[in-house]
């Protein structure tokens, strides 16, 4: 049985990439055009809070275009990263991007503020695609920590 555990005071670090590069930009430039990318000391940040405050409590936004270096800085240092459910059941999605591919140490949301709620989702969706998550709900029917009602 999967280990879960309670995320009670945990904090989301949003743009996680922004830890290993960021644009800069001089303050007297009305766009972003002359900006430039800069190497960030995420490594550095992150290791000298890490130093006075012990293990630090945090969920990394890691959806989206997420390189190689961010992935690292957020193996570093434990951080889990996060799933989205309502993204897991496109007509391309991949296995990996699917629950049961999910990587062990993350946090699932059913959504995001730019999605409707599950139920509205779900009520929502083709039928060929209610068939495959009705389906994938069986296979967690031996989690007693899940609830999934039957008749939605």
């Amino acid at each position: 049985m999967p280990n879960i555990e309670y995320i009670k005071n945990k904090k989301v670090i949003n743009f996680i990439n922004s830890f290993d590069f960021y644009l800069a930009i001089d303050a007297s430039e009305k766009t972003t055009e002359r900006g430039k990318w800069v190497k960030a000391p995420g490594y550095e940040l992150f290791s000298a809070v890490k130093q006075y405050l012990g293990d630090l409590p945090v969920i990394v936004e890691d959806l989206g275009f997420i390189t190689p270096e961010v992935n690292k800085l957020k193996e570093s240092f434990g951080f889990p990263g996060m799933e989205i459910l309502q993204f897991s059941f496109g007509e391309k999605t991949s296995l990996k991007s699917k629950p049961k591919g999910y990587e062990k140490h993350c946090v699932v949301y059913t959504g995001t503020h730019d999605n409707d709620t599950l139920l509205a989702w779900y009520r929502g969706l083709r039928q060929s695609k209610n068939i495959s998550v009705k389906n994938y709900k069986k296979g967690f029917s031996g989690y007693p920590y899940l609830h999934l009602n039957p008749h939605i």
